[in-house]
């Protein structure tokens, strides 16, 4: 791009700083507008969403810092840099700058792409402090260099429509899990239903122990003097790598090498069908293997539960280790002075009624559909990401520019 131009941030946007109203205001409620903190922000979103909210007569108190439009930055500590688009109505707290662009200077959603490689840069600029501070003079005189208007919402937009379509996939991907949750809920644990535990025939249902429908309950390798984190391209689950059922692959996992994956593998024995589960806090997150795990595999604090496949479906035990009584159970047998966990022992007690080979065939023919569109857009999603950073990189250095 041969039209660059740099600025400093107050030249191109309004810069507006939150504020955190007292608790005695009582201005919080279970509706009204969002108010956005840090802990709300996981990286780089792209919409704001926080579960706290304002009532009117805090969005009336507070109307001057209320945005409805724009990009907050979050400006204190180690979390600096730390983005998300505002689509809402929404007040932020004062460890958050929100840029809302002057029209014709600047594109917000340029702006989202653009400040995703600003990061460093932004810590350099707040200091080198125990606790390092962006206040709002220090943001606002913040050098941008950006190209003219036309070409930011070209840009804009179209990094955006890419994430839009992963958006598009994350949804398919909750609202799976969602059905197949509420299909075992349902089917199988409603007050209606023959299969309910709680019914008054319970002792005419079929109630097994988890350890007499699996093969088996593997993990996989701490590193000690078997392997070296950080060396290689495939990646090291933990338990923190694990939210929502979902593995996330990302700069938050340690690397480890070919070698290394094949030295895990002898004792994960990881394949489609097993059901990942978290031993220690927080217990009993899970993941479906849907496709085979080619670049990662897990530590010793990851359980892997195998199905015996004449006894249980892959679909209908990962109903049963992802179900709300399991997570009670858990919870009460857990152990431990710093962080609780539980043993395969204990894990292989779980009870739970065991439905007719019918029932299990109905169960699993919709669950096993679910889970394919929930691989499906996982896939999407990686595809669509890894897309998305070398274009965007591309597209923002200028060797790359729509006509």
């Amino acid at each position: 791009m041969s039209d660059l131009k740099s600025f400093k941030l107050k030249d191109i946007s309004e810069v507006i700083t939150g504020v955190t109203p007292r608790t005695e205001e009582g201005v919080f409620s279970n509706n009204g507008i969002d108010f956005l903190t840090p802990t709300d922000i996981t990286g780089f979103d792209f919409n704001a969403r926080s579960e706290r909210k304002l009532d009117l007569e805090g969005v009336t108190r507070f109307n001057s810092r209320v945005v409805d439009f724009g990009l907050a930055v979050v400006c204190i500590g180690a979390t600096i840099g730390k983005l998300a688009r505002i689509t809402t109505p929404t007040l932020t707290n004062q460890q958050i700058n929100t840029i809302v662009p002057r029209e014709g200077l600047a594109d917000r959603d340029y702006l989202y792409y653009y400040f995703q490689e600003m990061v460093d840069n932004l810590k350099m600029v707040s200091g080198g402090s125990a606790t390092p501070l962006l206040n709002k003079s220090l943001f606002e005189a913040v050098q941008v260099t950006l190209p003219n208007f036309p070409t930011q919402q070209k840009i804009g937009k179209y990094l955006a429509g890419i994430d839009e379509q992963i958006q598009i996939n994350r949804t398919i991907i909750h609202d799976g899990k969602q059905a197949i949750e509420l299909l075992y809920r349902y089917w199988f644990m409603n007050s209606n239903s023959k299969l309910d535990s709680r019914a008054v025939n319970s002792e005419k249902q079929n109630f097994v122990m988890l350890g007499n429908v699996i093969n088996s309950i593997n993990t996989g390798l701490n590193p000690r003097d078997n392997f070296k984190l950080g060396v290689g391209t495939n990646y090291y689950v933990t338990i923190k790598n694990i939210e929502d059922g979902e593995v996330i692959l990302d700069e938050k996992c340690d690397l480890i090498n070919d070698e290394s994956i094949e030295f895990i593998q002898k004792r994960s024995k990881l394949e489609v069908g097993d059901t990942l589960f978290t031993s220690i806090e927080p217990v009993g997150i899970t993941h479906f293997i849907a496709r085979n795990p080619e670049n990662w595999n897990i530590n010793e604090s990851v359980f892997s539960i195998k199905p015996n496949r004449e006894l249980i479906s892959p679909e209908f035990l990962n109903a049963v280790v992802s179900s709300a009584q399991i997570k009670s159970y858990t919870k009460n047998v857990a152990s431990g002075s710093i962080h609780k966990g539980i043993r395969h022992s204990d894990l292989k007690r779980f009870e739970f009624v065991l439905p007719s080979s019918e029932q299990m065939n109905k169960f699993t023919k919709i669950a096993k559909y679910l889970h394919e569109q929930i691989a499906t857009s996982r896939s999407s999603i990686a595809s669509l990401e890894a897309y998305k950073k070398n274009v965007a990189s591309q597209l923002l250095s200028g060797h790359i520019f729509f006509k």
